[in-house]
Order: structure tokens, then sequence, then C-alpha cells
């Protein structure tokens, strides 16, 4: 076991630092897979909102306030776009 000196701050604060950036970088790798998902919800409700988008008749898309073209254009994008 080491002993550290608290008095001496400059080693306390290095290895608070150290501990700090450890427990961040273990956070990040932790939330990876949480990423991953939110990530592919938002490809998939994108999709299919932009594929709803091409059965909607003129009056809902005007209260929506696009034209025929341009929502077949938001349509025709790719899901990660």
């Amino acid at each position: 076991m080491i002993k550290i000196d608290t008095r001496d701050v400059s080693v306390t604060c290095v290895c608070e630092a150290v501990i700090e950036k450890q427990d961040n970088l273990a956070t990040a790798v932790f939330n990876i897979p949480g990423q991953i998902f939110t990530l592919v919800q938002r490809w998939q409700k994108r999709a299919t909102t932009r594929a709803g988008l091409r059965h909607l008749d003129a009056r809902l898309l005007d209260d929506v306030g696009l034209s025929r073209k341009q929502a077949i254009e938001e349509a025709d994008k790719p899901f990660w776009v």
C-alpha cells in the first residue's frame, strides 16, 4: 500500500486528477451501448416518420407547412441524415 501525505498538495491534486479521468473514461465506455441504442432508436423513428410523409394527403401536408415536393424530398433522405 502506498501512503500519500495529504499535506503534499501537488501529489494529492495529481492523484485526484488521475482518478477523475479514470472515472470519466469508465463512464464514457460504460455509456457506449446506451448511446448506440439511442442512435438506432432515433434512426428508426426518422425512417418511420419520413415514410409516413409519403402517405399524407394535400390537406395534412398543408397543415404541417410542407408541399408535396418537400415531403417527397424529405422522405427520400436516408435515415442517417
